[in-house]
């Protein structure tokens, strides 16, 4: 008896037969194993507006079986013998629903902004993500009634919605991404002729780990060291308006994850005086996060820690003392009020304006990268948010992003702690709102 082998555009009979039999048949998917060897009769076919694809007519052709089908031979009508070559007809075939194709491409003249999410998102893995855009015809007029499509890099489907009367595309659940790590959204747009060619790209991080503290009052888990305290206001305060003062608020009980993280704080720095810098006030301060294994090892660290231009997180380069050497990894970010010009023993600034700088290792004198904000001592609050990436970092000043650049960086994760300091030269240092993404990959 003969089979029947599923190929791609066609049903193909097996052995015995010479007639062609015109009917309409199931288009299925190749089979594994299955390997054509007659000539291929290949029918037409048309895309639905479902997306989905049939076959217009196909014509059974002979072919000789390499593998089983995935058809039971039982469905069929045992084959003529070799002394008879009478055949049964096969009855015609409904045309399956599930078998779908892609849309072809067309051009489209679409401008589609992303409204949510924000670039370089980060956000907890099951925690509510709201994915939303305005899409305009090329007149600028709202796009109604089109069919949005959200795949990730891989071409998961994650969402599909139709464009309301205002051209706005939204969609939102909590259960987007189960995973964490790097996930580039895609966005296309499906008309009636097809899908647009192009895609709309926006790349968000999901993380399995939060810090959220706004130190309403002063947690359990965060300790004050020598100058700093807790203000009622509900701020951490470093080194209050005085000369010569330092102070370290760090945490001891949680730790974190290397790899891709977020950082964000809000900080208020001014109010101060001297007489030295032009008259404004000194030195800074800075977040630090330090590879160490223990609470131990960490008080040890802040302990040796110059104050002055060393903002109380200084161990290394021109600031190593000779009873105590760091060995391990440290990723700061400090908020510097003072120059240190070129002849200062221990480490130079890059600039002479007020600046922002992520430091790397203890050492105050290594900028991987920096941005000048001269006005900041105007005892406001300001946001800073610095995304470590793959071989990319990104720093954020106020919601603008002031750093985009490449940077050879291993982060490691740690403990995390506030320092400042201040010399001759006087200003608050206040720090609020912290906020940490981490555990991203």
């Amino acid at each position: 008896m003969s089979k029947l082998l599923y190929g791609p555009g066609a049903i193909d009979s097996i052995m015995g037969g010479v007639v062609k039999y015109r009917l309409f048949l199931l288009l299925v998917l190749l089979s594994s194993g299955c390997n054509d060897t007659g000539d291929s009769n290949e029918a037409p076919m048309t895309a639905t507006d479902s997306g989905r694809s049939v076959i217009q007519d196909a014509t059974l052709v002979d072919d000789e079986p390499t593998s089983d089908s995935s058809i039971d031979s039982t469905e069929m009508n045992d084959a003529a013998s070799d002394d008879d070559e009478d055949v049964e007809t096969i009855p015609d075939a409904a045309v399956m629903e599930d078998m779908s194709v892609a849309l072809p491409e067309v051009d489209c003249d679409y401008t589609f902004e992303w409204v949510s999410p924000a670039v370089s998102s980060f956000g907890l893995v099951g925690e509510e993500l709201v994915i939303e855009a305005l899409v305009r015809n090329a007149d600028e007029t709202p796009a109604e009634g089109l069919t949005i499509s959200i795949r990730d890099q891989y071409g998961r489907p994650i969402a599909e919605a139709t464009t309301d009367g205002n051209g706005i595309f939204r969609v939102n659940s909590d259960s987007f991404f189960t995973e964490r790590g790097e996930i580039q959204l895609l966005a296309q747009v499906q008309t009636d002729e097809g899908i647009c060619r192009g895609a709309a790209e926006r790349t968000i991080y999901q993380c399995s780990q939060k810090v959220d503290e706004g130190f309403t009052m002063l947690p359990m888990d965060w300790n004050l060291v020598r100058d700093a305290t807790w203000d009622s206001g509900g701020w951490l305060e470093m080194t209050g308006n005085e000369t010569n003062r330092s102070g370290v608020v760090y945490n001891n009980l949680q730790v974190i994850s290397g790899g891709f993280a977020s950082i964000q704080f809000s900080i208020a720095t001014g109010g101060g005086s001297g007489d030295v810098n032009d008259g404004s006030g000194a030195d800074g301060f800075a977040f630090t996060i330090v590879e160490l294994g223990t609470t131990e090892r960490l008080l040890e660290y802040i302990n040796a820690a110059n104050a002055g231009g060393g903002l109380g997180y200084a161990v290394s380069g021109g600031h190593q003392d000779a009873d105590y050497t760091f060995e391990q990894s440290a990723v700061t970010v400090e908020i510097d009020t003072f120059y240190n010009p070129p002849e200062n023993v221990r480490h130079q600034d890059p600039t002479e304006d007020n600046h922002i700088a992520i430091t790397l290792n203890g050492d105050p004198g290594n900028h991987l990268v920096w941005h000048a904000v001269p006005d900041i001592e105007d005892l406001e609050w300001h946001t800073i948010r610095v995304d470590l990436l793959s071989g990319y970092m990104r720093v954020w000043f106020d919601g603008e992003p002031v750093i985009q650049q490449e940077v050879n960086l291993n982060f490691k994760g740690g403990y995390m702690f506030f320092s400042g300091a201040t010399g001759a030269a006087t200003n608050f240092h206040r720090f609020d709102n912290l906020s940490v993404f981490h555990d991203c990959r």
